[in-house]
């Protein structure tokens, strides 16, 4: 049911009275405010009895009733349905009926007599305020639990320490890597967190980030700092001797005023990935001195002809005075002093998709002046679009053979021997090529199974390798990207609001300057934001690294997708600054307190109700508040205070008072006070007060009671 008037819900009441003529009065009363809808009970037993009683939003009854009281009413709805609020609407004033409601949870407490038409708006402002409050309470758990939850399950292992050192976050991922629960941690220090980590003492990343760079890089020398964060790779052992490798990232924390207010530490375990980049490093280097081992001769070249690469063999037969990095570059007709060049371009074209590689014979004049003759391997590589792109030859000098076949005819014995050591040639070089296949099989196999995305540019610029994980996280396939320039492919995935002519241009002098100098155009770790083809927006932290080859600076680059990390991260600040801004936007006065009762925060009402700016109530005590707010009843809330906090109230935490108070200016104000303490795990942790200023027709109204 909702307010004609506003639209918003209409607040459900369930009031119990023995009264029914006060029953028929209060329900008519309430409902026609247009903000009610009122459920009556001549008995606390009937209103127990109804399965809806958990339904309503607020409960309103009197104290004398026959059977069940109005204080039994109330313990038993507090043990079945908890915070449901509950408004004690009595004629009985005495005191100890006050405090065994107040002890018992009621809300609030109001007597009965007096003016009916200003009685029941009394009761209709406490029912509104009760159930306000508590919707209030409600969004703050959740709010707050949606936080936890964020860091909770972040993938990264997390936490958090305040500025004492004491651990206030650890994370799932964390209690996995560790083995250390979060419930053995939260409030230890650093002598406990360590051992976590490491089974000597060390100090973390995270115990080091106030410090100056010198010292953090005594501990961590790959550093890397951004802003107020700090990113750094260690290798450590473990207690089995096990080698295992990290990468951290420490960020300060800062609360809404700017100050410090403790660190977030994430650390990844990386030691899956060096173990793969060691691997491939070695299998690349075992590639390549297979291939330079070749006695066959080996070559690749583009589909004009220019030279992309030879081996040692290549370079001795056909360019001996020449270096490996002065023949890559030239042009194959040149270096094979190939006269009839038009016959080996129809051999080219003859290759095809289905087709990609043949063999040709090849009769040439060596340098000794004498025939010889060659076999080539020729394999054609292809685009997406089915266009030869480059070309690998590998050829071997069978003069021997050919001159065996020549003598077949002269002695057949001599041929069998013959052909037995050609056999066993072929049967080595078989041996050997399948070596260098199977090589390269496994180095295509770590590359392509990692979960990293994994490319490389060649010296020209073009696309030479990229992995599958490279497909998944652009949306890039392989065939599109291999080929293409690294400068049309960055900007293909950059964000629309850089893909125009002025970006398209910077992005491609700051590559081909970097294939230049053999310089990063990003020297460390960065994270880099870019789009799919399909629009969506991906985020990666991406390692570029160089290598020097015979025709310049090859680079290659190693990306992980924190997409997800870095829109965790955007959505918990998000959910932080809305928490935040309830208070800020409250015009009651909202004071959070530490364990030692001194103000941690106060909200911008300060100002209206009690004349001090925020900033003047930080680390002042609730003594200080005692001495300077109250003139009369100071005594009386102290002790209440310490009674709450203690758990003397009959196990009931919450405190509530209407009173006068001074403000700083010197003049008076009535408030009401609610406050509640924290408590964690039975300790107490701070506690948090709301103070709301009572209007002058809400003090008339209290003068005729």
């Amino acid at each position: 049911m909702f307010d004609e008037n506003n639209k918003s819900p209409l607040v459900s009441v369930l009031y119990v009275d023995d009264e029914e003529d006060l029953l028929t009065i209060g329900k008519l009363f309430l409902e026609r405010t247009g903000h009610f809808r009122v459920d009556t009970q001549t008995s606390a037993k009937t209103a127990l009895s109804s399965s809806s009683i958990e339904t309503y939003d607020a409960i309103v009854s009197d104290y004398q009733m026959p059977v069940m009281d109005g204080i039994e009413f109330l313990k038993t709805v507090r043990e079945q349905y908890d915070d449901v609020p509950f408004i004690l609407f009595t004629g009985r004033g005495r005191e100890e009926v006050v405090i065994e409601a107040i002890n018992n949870g009621a809300d609030f407490y109001l007597q009965k007599g007096g003016e009916p038409k200003s009685q029941f708006a009394e009761l209709s402002h406490k029912i509104r305020q009760a159930v306000r409050r508590k919707q209030a309470e409600k969004s703050v758990r959740e709010s707050e639990k949606r936080v936890s939850d964020i860091i909770d399950f972040l993938p990264d292992a997390t936490f958090a320490i305040n500025q004492k050192g004491e651990v206030i976050a650890w994370n799932r991922a964390l209690e996995e890597m560790t083995g250390v629960p979060a419930v053995s941690i939260l409030g230890k220090t650093h002598d406990d967190y360590v051992t976590a980590f490491y089974f000597y003492d060390r100090p973390l990343l995270i115990d080091l980030i106030y410090e100056p760079d010198e010292t953090i890089e005594m501990h961590y020398p790959t550093l890397f700092r951004d802003g107020s964060s700090i990113t750094a790779e260690t290798e450590n052992a473990r207690k089995n001797g096990e080698i295992f490798y990290l990468t951290i990232k420490v960020s300060r924390l800062y609360n809404q005023e700017g100050d410090i207010t403790g660190a977030i530490e994430t650390v990844r375990d990386i030691t899956p990935l060096k173990n793969t980049e060691r691997e491939l490093f070695t299998s690349e280097q075992r590639y390549r001195s297979i291939i330079h081992d070749q006695t066959d001769f080996i070559a690749r070249f583009t589909s004009d002809g220019t030279i992309t690469f030879i081996n040692e063999a290549y370079r001795d037969n056909f360019a001996p005075l020449l270096d490996l990095k002065d023949v890559e570059g030239k042009n194959i007709r040149d270096l094979m002093q190939i006269k009839n060049y038009s016959a080996v371009e129809e051999f080219l074209r003859s290759l095809s998709v289905d087709t990609p590689v043949r063999e040709m014979e090849r009769e040439v004049t060596g340098t000794d002046g004498e025939k010889h003759w060659q076999l080539w391997t020729v394999r054609a590589l292809f685009d997406e679009k089915g266009t030869p792109v480059e070309y690998q030859v590998s050829g071997k000098d069978i003069t021997r053979r050919k001159r065996d076949e020549e003598e077949i005819h002269a002695a057949y014995e001599e041929l069998a021997a013959s052909e037995e050591s050609l056999q066993s040639s072929y049967r080595e070089l078989l041996t050997s090529k399948q070596a260098l296949v199977d090589s390269e099989f496994r180095l295509r196999s770590l590359i392509d199974n990692t979960e990293e995305s994994v490319s490389m540019i060649d010296e020209e610029g073009r696309v030479i390798e990229w992995n599958r994980s490279s497909e998944l996280i652009s949306g890039i396939p392989k065939e599109v990207a291999l080929g293409m320039y690294v400068w049309d492919l960055t900007f293909r995935m950059a964000p629309a609001e850089h893909q125009d002519a002025e970006h398209r241009n910077a992005i491609t002098e700051a590559l081909r300057s970097s294939l230049k100098t053999g310089v990063p155009v990003f020297p460390g770790p960065q994270v880099i934001s870019g789009k799919r083809p399909d629009g969506t927006t991906i985020i990666t932290r991406q390692r570029i690294f160089s290598m020097k080859t015979d025709r310049g600076y090859r680079f290659g680059s190693i990306s992980h997708d924190i997409t997800e990390e870095v829109l965790a991260k955007e959505a918990l600040k998000e959910s932080e600054e809305r928490f935040r801004g309830i208070a800020e936007r409250s015009s009651d006065l909202i004071l959070v307190f530490d364990h030692r009762l001194c103000v941690t925060y106060a909200s911008p009402a300060a100002r209206t109700i009690l004349g001090y700016e925020p900033h003047e109530l930080l680390g002042k005590s609730y003594e200080f508040a005692i001495q300077n707010f109250f003139e009369q009843g100071g005594d009386v809330i102290s002790h209440d205070a310490k009674e709450v906090l203690n758990g003397e109230s009959k196990g009931k935490r919450v405190y509530e008072r209407d009173i006068q108070i001074i403000r700083k200016d010197g003049t008076r104000a009535y408030v009401s006070i609610h406050a509640v303490p924290i408590f964690q795990d039975g300790v107490l942790t701070g506690a948090q007060a709301s103070i709301r200023e009572i209007l002058p027709e809400e003090d008339d109204r209290e003068e005729n009671r």
